[in-house]
């Protein structure tokens, strides 16, 4: 018998991981609060059928791939989850609220794990996942989460695997920060990108980074949303959040927040995160901009 598994969230990263899962022979079940998407998902063969059609006491496992801790708390209040069930949240949270929804739902004899995504959309099946929570869940659901990454690590209690997922994008956004900064300066002195980009990538200094990449997209002035900046500006925030909790400097955090909140502010929040170049004036009014 088929595996029957609930993936919450059907956006960019939720309806990769229910794509993935369908195509590995799960019979993955769906929800999404926008009806044209779960319909979408239905009809394109994503998921098998809505959720709220089912019967949960058949489901086992259910990812939430969701924007918010809001919308989160809304789900995790507003269903009723069988006993003995899992609740993967392989979304980008705060370590507290992770914490928090585990010692929830434990009063339930349901378990949660914290398994946020290091990796993009596209790259489901090769992702590394960090994961937080009841070591016993975690092992009975590792064959599950194998199928989206190919590391698939237990990190320790409840919030570990959020707290890495912070880190790394609080590392990888300060990084592109810079570069971002770097991208108008060049400009600026008549650099050409993708010229400044290949001598870059193919040194070997310690500026190499896979952020670099993005510099061929600004040079096409393409900036269609693969992660956008509203969506950093959350996990840059979480980030500070985590910094002034635990009265650690937040310089860098900071920075790259602020420049993100500048893009948001200009109009640019739904573009991908390459559109923070469009936040200094000078470098729209040369190459336009959406």
């Amino acid at each position: 018998m088929k595996m029957k598994v609930g993936v919450i969230g059907l956006g960019n990263m939720g309806s990769k991981m229910a794509g993935r899962l369908s195509q590995l022979d799960y019979t993955v079940l769906g929800y999404d609060i926008n009806k044209s998407t779960l319909e979408n998902a239905i009809e394109s063969g994503i998921i098998k059928a809505s959720l709220k059609d089912s019967a949960l006491e058949d489901v086992l496992y259910y990812i939430l791939s969701l924007p918010t801790e809001e919308s989160i708390t809304s789900t995790l209040e507003n269903m009723e989850w069988p006993k003995s069930s899992v609740i993967i949240d392989m979304s980008t949270v705060n370590v507290n609220f992770s914490r928090k929804n585990h010692e929830k739902l434990s009063k339930k004899e349901v378990s949660y794990l914290d398994a946020p995504v290091l990796g993009m959309p596209a790259q489901v099946g090769n992702w590394t996942i960090p994961v937080g929570g009841d070591q016993k869940a975690f092992e009975e659901a590792k064959p599950l989460l194998s199928s989206l990454g190919r590391v698939v690590e237990y990190m320790g209690p409840s919030g570990s695997g959020s707290l890495i997922k912070i880190l790394n994008n609080m590392i990888s956004l300060s990084t592109w920060a810079t570069i971002s900064e770097a991208v108008v300066l060049a400009d600026k002195m008549n650099v050409d990108l993708k010229k400044m980009y290949q001598i870059i990538k193919g040194s070997g200094s310690g500026a190499v980074s896979p952020m670099l990449d993005r510099i061929l997209r600004i040079a096409e002035n393409d900036y269609k949303n693969i992660c956008s900046v509203d969506v950093n500006i959350k996990d840059l925030e979480a980030a500070l959040k985590l910094a002034e909790e635990t009265k650690t400097p937040s310089i860098m955090i900071s920075a790259a927040l602020n420049l993100h909140l500048l893009a948001h502010e200009r109009g640019y929040g739904d573009l991908d995160m390459d559109a923070i170049v469009l936040a200094y004036d000078d470098f729209k009014r040369k190459h336009g901009g959406p």
